[in-house]
């Protein structure tokens, strides 16, 4: 006579133990991905409503002239991810004039603390078409829009740009 086996045999143990962990890998993975993916459209959302309250506060002005950190700072522009004038990756964030005759602002992000954070965050702010920037400054060179593999390209050896606006 045999005996009813009961409970699992270790084969089926260590089976059910590697889908589980295959199956939280790709978990982890997935949140990862989303996670990074809300990070860019956060900083996205961000410059676009800075860019924009940054128009509406010297729309009344002919240039930008005077515009700087502690005036947005003053104006209550400074995004909440940007507290501190600090950035994606450590950067610093500064806000200027630019431009010819100061008819451009500038928000550039130099100093990162993080090569792939700068290269992601690089290549997430290259405008896309239509935008309201002018053009994306990587190391000091002006990408318009529709150059954007020359401006991804740029971005593999950058630690510093800036989104140029009117």
């Amino acid at each position: 006579m045999y005996k009813s086996q009961s409970g699992f045999i270790s084969v089926e143990l260590l089976l059910a133990l590697a889908l589980v962990m295959l199956l939280s890998a790709a978990a982890i993975s997935q949140l990862s991905a989303t996670s990074s993916s809300m990070k860019a459209q956060t900083l996205k959302n961000d410059i676009s409503s800075l860019g924009d309250d940054i128009r509406a506060a010297f729309r009344s002005r002919p240039d930008y002239t005077g515009l700087n950190n502690q005036v947005i700072k003053d104006f209550g522009l400074e995004p909440s991810s940007f507290k501190g004038f600090s950035g994606p990756g450590g950067s610093v964030v500064t806000i200027s004039p630019g431009g010819t005759g100061n008819r451009f602002f500038v928000i550039e992000f130099s100093s990162f603390k993080d090569v792939d954070e700068a290269r992601s965050t690089c290549i997430n702010l290259i405008p896309g078409s239509p935008s309201s920037w002018d053009a994306i400054v990587i190391n000091g060179t002006p990408y318009q829009q529709g150059e954007f593999i020359q401006a991804a390209n740029a971005c593999s050896s950058s630690n510093r740009m800036a989104l140029r606006g009117e």
